[in-house]
């Protein structure tokens, strides 16, 4: 199903996930979007000499400095072009500690979801610090293990097995929550600002609005399509539907084979509703129309973001390789050591 979802922007929604578009699209029509393909850097800078005030924080130029260059979406998730010009240089770095953790929750997806040729892939280390992968230019990876760690790696030259035991940095789900809701609150039309006041103080004391806990949860797809560059969707509640269990807006984040999608919390209307909080699953937007698939979910689930200690989330990985015609190969001990000198530096 090919469906123009803002001006000049078609996507495409696989068989097998219509009826939950149908589902979220009777509440929401898309609002805006934001690509990463064309920079706005010179744009950005223009604009932020002439910013007097943070759109977080709300502190003013007096009380505050614009020098940095401040990404619209988490440079870590590959946007080097795309820049805001209303974040001051404090919260850029409050946001920049959420951004870590964000990346450290994906594991080894930013490496083997890198496919921008001309950019060198983030490289990957386990929870243990004993396993690291790295992608080379080319589409090869390097899997190294630490002197004395074997135990993380078992081959079985027999069946053809290769088991890989690893977990993601620690992370706090709470940051990849805030993480989430501040780059949909930079993407928020300035129209809409002042109806979200509490939600950009939750984003940056949260434990001050307890109340709001309920919000920090995310809906995230796991799909069989890579996506080069992220790209995000702003969804709003359309007029008249009576709804009062969802939120005003939806922020939608694709990025490599994944779609992050929360709601924004705090809207100035229904703070006050006694409804219970429904988060109503996004569809998962194909981009590219001219070559569409189905089939693609992977997986679709909602996880509750609200603690604040660190977890590593396992990502052990399991693979089955032909036997037949294995060779060995003596690489040397010189050329082994070059190979961990560049992996453990």
């Amino acid at each position: 199903m090919i469906t123009e979802i803002l001006q000049h922007l078609k996507v495409y929604i696989s068989e097998e996930d219509r009826l939950v578009a149908e589902a979220f699209l009777r509440v929401y029509e898309p609002y805006g979007c934001q690509g990463t393909f064309e920079g706005n850097l010179s744009e950005s800078k223009g604009l932020k000499k002439k910013t007097e005030q943070c759109r977080f924080c709300k502190k003013t130029r007096s009380e505050t400095t614009f020098t940095q260059h401040t990404h619209l979406i988490s440079r870590l998730l590959g946007n080097n072009g795309v820049y805001s010009h209303d974040e001051c240089d404090t919260c850029n770095k409050l946001f920049g500690t959420f951004e870590t953790e964000l990346g450290a929750s994906l594991g080894t997806h930013r490496t083997f979801d890198h496919i921008i040729s001309e950019r060198k892939a983030p490289g990957f280390e386990s929870g243990n610090g004993k396993v690291r992968i790295k992608k080379l230019p080319n589409g090869n990876v390097i899997l190294n293990t630490k002197s004395g760690s074997s135990e993380d790696i078992q081959v079985d030259f027999l069946t053809g097995k290769l088991g890989i035991n690893m977990t993601t940095q620690p992370y706090r789900p709470e940051s990849l929550y805030r993480s989430l809701l501040k780059m949909a609150l930079a993407m928020l039309p300035a129209n809409d600002i002042p109806s979200y006041d509490l939600a950009f103080k939750f984003l940056l004391s949260p434990e001050q609005y307890p109340e709001l806990n309920k919000f920090k949860k995310a809906v995230i797809v796991e799909t069989a399509i890579v996506l080069a560059r992220p790209f995000t969707i702003i969804f709003k509640k359309k007029i008249g539907v009576n709804s009062p269990e969802s939120s005003d807006h939806i922020f939608c984040l694709f990025i490599g084979h994944f779609m992050f999608q929360v709601s924004i919390p705090g809207h100035i209307l229904n703070f006050n509703s006694t409804h219970d909080f429904t988060c109503l699953p996004a569809p998962y937007f194909q981009l590219n129309v001219s070559n569409t698939h189905d089939n693609v979910i992977v997986h679709r689930s909602t996880q509750d973001l609200q603690s604040t200690e660190k977890i590593k989330r396992d990502t052990s990985m399991q693979f089955q390789f032909p036997t037949e015609n294995l060779v060995a190969i003596n690489l040397g001990e010189d050329f082994v050591k070059s190979i961990e000198k560049r992996m453990w530096k």
